[in-house]
């Protein structure tokens, strides 16, 4: 009688329920790094956003805030100021309201920010901010 001789390995089963099981995770983990760059991407912009936020506000701080209603700022794509719309990432149009009669020093903001500038205009995204400032005049 022969005997069968055994070699040691895997059967075709287990490399195809390996191979089923490597596969499933290789696509989670490939449709995880989609949302994990947009989540990166959306820190980048918070980040600069409020960067440029504070720089806005800070100025208005300094001026007479109902004196510039309407005016742009211009900010890079990390938040740091420029003098003109050149290379300009980010835009904010800032708009103050009228203070109140029951407040008179009081004064409310609106930073619209626009990014990216260079994009189409249906392609830009939106970013609004309210705050409110006190006048020391």
């Amino acid at each position: 009688m022969m005997s069968r001789q055994t070699h040691p390995g895997f059967s075709l089963a287990e490399v195809s329920i390996a191979m089923g099981i490597l596969a499933f995770v290789v696509l989670a983990v490939l449709g995880l790094l989609g949302v994990g760059m947009n989540s990166g991407r959306s820190a980048q912009v918070d980040t600069a956003l409020t960067v440029a936020s504070r720089f806005a506000l800070s100025s208005l701080q300094t001026n007479n805030p109902a004196a510039v209603d309407g005016t742009s700022f211009w900010f890079s794509v990390d938040g740091l100021p420029l003098a003109g719309s050149s290379n300009a990432h980010f835009q904010c149009v800032v708009r103050t309201n009228a203070p109140a009669e029951n407040a008179p020093r009081l004064i409310g903001l609106r930073l619209e920010f626009v990014h990216p500038v260079a994009a189409p205009a249906a392609a830009r995204a939106t970013n609004v901010f309210y705050a409110s400032t006190i006048l020391t005049n």
